[in-house]
């Protein structure tokens, strides 16, 4: 037998036909596991929802997301609409949940309904819509969750 690392060969055989032998290596004597750990809640961590817009004018566009981006920063840089739009437009922001800050947006009227579409984790999902509906009337269109995660669609109404 011809040792070769971790494998054994048999000299015997066929070069086709060989046999591999994985040698075990004892395994070295592993650390206890650590008795310390830390449990955080879904938003202390700069946890995030991501928000699309869609089916709704630019302006209305612009008074959610001005709405949304006063009370959670926008970590995309992507939270505003532009001027004017002729074709379907999905507008998207990645708010920061995590540095909420009180206060409402000047201007939160819309002229008709909007589409949204909030994904993150269930409670700070929930805290999105929370913030929408002090400004909105908010319509549940429907929702999914996955083990971690939610996914829900609103649509938002001019009160």
């Amino acid at each position: 037998m011809v040792d070769i690392g971790d494998t054994l060969m048999t000299e015997q055989a066929e070069p086709r036909e060989r046999v591999r032998h994985v040698v075990a290596a004892e395994a070295a004597p592993q650390p206890p596991p650590s008795k310390e750990f830390t449990m955080s809640s879904p938003t202390n961590d700069g946890a995030s929802v991501t928000v699309t817009l869609s089916n709704c004018t630019a302006d209305d566009a612009r008074c959610v997301l001005t709405r949304l981006t006063s009370r959670f920063p926008d970590r995309s840089g992507n939270g505003t609409a532009p001027a004017d739009e002729t074709h379907p437009t999905v507008w998207t922001a990645e708010l920061d949940i995590s540095a909420e800050a009180p206060g409402s947006a000047p201007d939160t009227k819309i002229g008709g309904p909007v589409s949204v579409t909030a994904q993150g984790a269930p409670h700070d999902v929930s805290r999105v819509r929370a913030a929408l509906a002090e400004d909105f009337t908010v319509q549940d269109a429907g929702s999914v969750s996955g083990d971690q995660e939610r996914e829900s669609q609103f649509v938002l109404v001019p009160r």
